[in-house]
């Protein structure tokens, strides 16, 4: 059927472009606090509720705008960020199209209050529906404040296709916690259904990362900086081993001041950390680049979200190097996998000294290796009836940061110091928890920011109660933190967060002690603490002491097989140690 090609009313088209523009409600805060940035704010206030779909509303200490500008900032392609084409290449704000507000109006009830600092009044208008209703003058501080209210109420359809409240509502604080990121000089509070998700004062950068990610997260990273080609990086990367369980792998990438995605970095990055660290690894790497503007194109994306770059050659070499002089300054062996993942129970042990990770006597002529088991045990060991001494267990070296060997009548034993310090350290935990013990006062409460665990404020007043039979002195200190002044007398205080992290992210379920919550409440890297001859001794007496030693933590491996498995070594010799 033959239709003629009609020129669609402003209202249509307002609408049409709205749908590029605005996605969610977390595009809308997304764009009025560019537009707060970029009227240079240093204080910016965030508010929503129902997940914004009843209101959204900005307010900033910025510079505000004259009475003759505010319905020219509502009408479409009116902008004070450029003025030409060739303005397109030295973008230096966050807006500049001269369409989000219109787009904003025409889907929702836009309320704007501006003042200048010199008006002695400011100006508030309000546009319903993409249609102006006039302006008139206000009393109110410098600065602007832009409210969002009934988002979609002119197009249902768009509402149907939202996700439910809390995700919606997850997305918005993500956008406020990258932008404060982002902009570590100003400071940010927001605030959802009348209370406060988070405030952040103007600070340092690393010190916004473990506020608003957490200490959990924050404390294993980082810092480095790096420069070269005009280009200027600063990073923070993941510095030691994260529990898998507490969060996902995560790239969070900023050029000029802008949260942006890009394939291009994401794939630099893989590179760059796939040589040292295993996949099963959760990463995080908080990158911030400066560009001169002239070589990246932030006007590929309706939301300006990517952005690509004229000399990717060139910043892909820089990338690399950096983070690749950073890993190496470290020393690759603290990136290795976790040793957590060892399978002792089925490792070849033919193989050089090297590949055994043994120390370096057993690298000395040849292989070989001197022990005398005349010497008495080392002072500040422990024995009993049922100890390694009494057994004729002899200790004879680490290897792998986690596994001892040591010498028996018939062979050589494996002893798994890693998982036998957390067995005990949970039959302590639970024993200690089962006598409810006293609480110990901390000198300062501990707030803890609990919104990527997700589950809604009622999830959150049910979880602090049974922190509180748990022994914890726990209280909101906003919509998805918690505030914990007394902790119970079992648990390391400096570990707090990280226990109520992993009890959470097993859904608070069950025994405190199941999974890894055990190992955060006494130290959940056991196995990384250096193991000398002494410490293996007095655990393993304390172990065989016990009487019910799982039989998994350690293996015996006889004379003959190891000779046999050794008969590999040529010259290799052992003297001593499976006593000839």
């Amino acid at each position: 059927m033959d239709r003629p090609i009609r020129r669609l009313p402003e209202v249509v088209i307002g609408r049409v472009a709205a749908g590029e523009v605005v996605e969610r409600p977390s595009s809308v805060l997304k764009e009025l606090v560019e537009n707060a940035l970029d009227a240079g704010g240093t204080e910016i206030h965030m508010s929503f509720r129902r997940a914004g779909k009843d209101s959204i509303a900005v307010s900033d200490n910025g510079s505000g705008m004259g009475p003759e500008d505010v319905p020219m900032a509502v009408e479409r392609h009116a902008t004070s960020k450029i003025e030409c084409f060739e303005d397109l290449d030295r973008i230096g704000t966050f807006g500049f199209r001269g369409e989000a507000l219109p787009s904003i109006g025409s889907v929702s009830r836009l309320t704007i209050r501006t003042r200048r600092a010199a008006d002695e009044l400011g100006t508030e208008l309000v546009v319903d529906d993409g249609i102006p209703k006039g302006k008139r003058p206000c009393a109110m501080a410098s600065g602007t404040t832009v409210r969002v209210e009934h988002l979609f109420q002119s197009v249902p359809a768009r509402r149907k296709f939202l996700k439910t409240d809390q995700t919606e509502s997850n997305h918005m604080v993500e956008v406020a916690r990258l932008f404060a990121l982002a902009r570590p000089d100003v400071a940010f509070r927001m605030r959802r259904d009348g209370r406060d998700v988070f405030s952040a004062a103007a600070g340092e950068r690393l010190g916004r990362i473990r506020q608003l990610w957490g200490s959990c997260i924050g404390d294993t990273l980082q810092q480095f900086s790096f420069a070269g080609d005009e280009i200027r990086g600063e990073a923070f990367t993941s510095g030691q081993h994260m529990p898998a369980e507490l969060t996902r792998s995560q790239m969070i990438f900023f050029v000029n001041g802008r949260c942006v995605r890009s394939n291009d970095l994401s794939s630099w990055m893989g590179e760059a950390f796939a040589k040292f660290f295993t996949k099963k690894r959760p990463l995080h790497c908080f990158l911030f680049l400066i560009i001169p503007q002239s070589q990246i194109d932030i006007n590929v994306h309706p939301a300006k979200m990517e952005v690509r770059f004229s000399r990717r050659a060139a910043l892909r070499e820089l990338l690399l190097h950096a983070f690749g002089e950073h890993f190496a300054s470290l020393g690759k062996s603290i990136w290795s996998a976790p040793p957590a993942e060892t399978d002792l129970h089925s490792k070849n042990f033919c193989g050089s000294s090297e590949e055994f990770g043994c120390p370096e006597e057993f690298s000395k002529n040849g292989g070989a290796m001197d022990v005398n088991w005349g010497q008495p045990a080392p002072q500040g060991v422990k024995t009993s009836s049922r100890g390694p001494k009494a057994m004729g267990w002899r200790y004879v070296a680490m290897f792998d940061r986690r596994c001892a060997l040591l010498s028996s009548g018939n062979g050589i034993v494996f002893f798994d110091v890693g998982a036998a310090a957390a067995h005990l350290a949970d039959k302590k935990l639970r024993k200690e928890i089962s006598a409810a013990g006293n609480r110990q006062r901390l000198l300062a409460p501990i707030a803890i920011d609990l919104s990527a665990a997700g589950g809604g404020s009622e999830k959150l007043d049910g979880k602090i109660r049974e922190l509180g039979e748990m022994g914890f002195s726990a209280a909101k200190a906003g919509e998805e933190s918690i505030s914990v002044a007394e902790i119970p007398q079992w648990l390391d205080g400096r570990r707090c967060e990280m226990f109520i992290w992993r009890w959470l992210s097993g859904n608070g379920s069950g025994h405190p002690c199941d999974a890894e919550v055990a190992k955060a409440a006494v130290g959940g890297e056991t196995q990384l603490s250096p193991w000398g001859e002494s410490e293996v001794l007095n655990l393993l007496d304390a172990l065989l002491s016990d009487g019910d030693a799982p039989p998994h933590l350690y293996f015996e491996i006889s004379r003959g097989e190891v000779a046999r498995r050794l008969a590999n070594f040529g010259n290799c010799q052992i003297h001593g140690v499976l006593g000839d």
